[in-house]
């Protein structure tokens, strides 16, 4: 199977409707979807039916403005996040994606990760990867989507759609899911740029495991140093993270972006595109999730 994940940053105007000023109470508010750049893709995503595949959505303005406004403590003060209302935008979003992509007769079903995963820790404990299975298996495509999920022992936490990519992989190498042949991200820039949209960054094309270690403790002191560095889920260093991880199991990820129908397209006939991370097997740190 292939695992696609569509980026918050395409799919909603995460880049402007996720900034400041935030309201008390929001709820009136219908949160934009990026229905062009949705359908833009499901071509693609078509063509590549027959080999499995499962979709992965992130938050964009949906997950990140709701937390973000409670961490600020607009949102109603300064209690504890309400879950109903992470859980409500996150729904509109997944819903307004299943509507768009099956009309483009994409047969996608959608997974709530609440329903299928615990955390302990800050990582996974638990994931059942039945229904995902079962979704292939009737010719489906599984959708799950970056989300809060429940703590063991009490509480909420937010699992980041990349994560959920990690997680996917592992599952295909252990026999639980089909194993994962290439996993692609899409974001709205056409890949990892070194320096981080500064006016001297560079496009890096291909990521192996020795520029990533000889690299990382750099990247991530530039960007935590950037204003943005901490997006609610890792923001771009996340996703390199994440594709390095997948790559350290044995399976080829991609981060791109650009005009993401053919991108896809090229990347999953094993052409191609943005940030490429070549396939290895083992000595990662951050197959464990150290890299933080």
């Amino acid at each position: 199977m292939n695992i696609v994940k569509l980026g918050g940053s395409i799919i909603t105007y995460k880049g402007s409707d996720t900034k400041p000023p935030y309201k008390w109470d929001e709820s009136s508010i219908r949160y934009r979807i990026r229905d062009d750049r949705i359908r833009s893709v499901s071509g693609a995503l078509k063509e590549h039916l027959e080999e499995g595949m499962v979709l992965v959505h992130g938050g964009g303005t949906h997950g990140h403005r709701t937390v973000l406004r409670w961490r600020s403590g607009v949102a109603r003060g300064k209690e504890p996040i309400e879950t109903w209302e992470v859980k409500w935008r996150m729904l509109q979003l997944t819903e307004g994606i299943t509507r768009i992509l099956g009309l483009e007769k994409v047969p996608v079903v959608p997974v709530s990760p609440s329903d299928i995963i615990t955390m302990r820790n800050g990582k996974i404990s638990t994931f059942e990867s039945s229904p995902i299975e079962m979704i292939l298996e009737r010719g489906g495509v599984p959708m799950l989507r970056g989300d809060l999920v429940p703590v063991e022992g009490g509480g909420w936490c937010v699992i980041s759609g990349d994560e959920i990519m990690v997680k996917l992989v592992k599952e295909g190498i252990s026999g639980y899911l089909p194993k994962c042949n290439k996993a692609v991200m899409c974001m709205d820039v056409n890949g990892f740029f070194d320096g981080f949209g500064g006016p001297d960054s560079m496009l890096i094309d291909r990521i192996d495991r020795d520029m990533f270690h000889s690299k990382i403790s750099g990247w991530k002191k530039e960007y935590l140093s950037r204003p943005g560095g901490g997006d609610v889920s890792g923001g771009v260093l996340g996703k390199v993270i994440s594709c390095h991880r997948i790559s350290s199991m044995g399976t080829d990820a991609n981060m791109i972006g650009g005009d993401l129908g053919p991108t896809i397209s090229s990347v999953l006939s094993g052409r191609g595109g943005g940030t490429y991370f070549p396939a290895f097997r083992g000595g990662s740190d951050c197959a464990e999730g150290e890299c933080w």
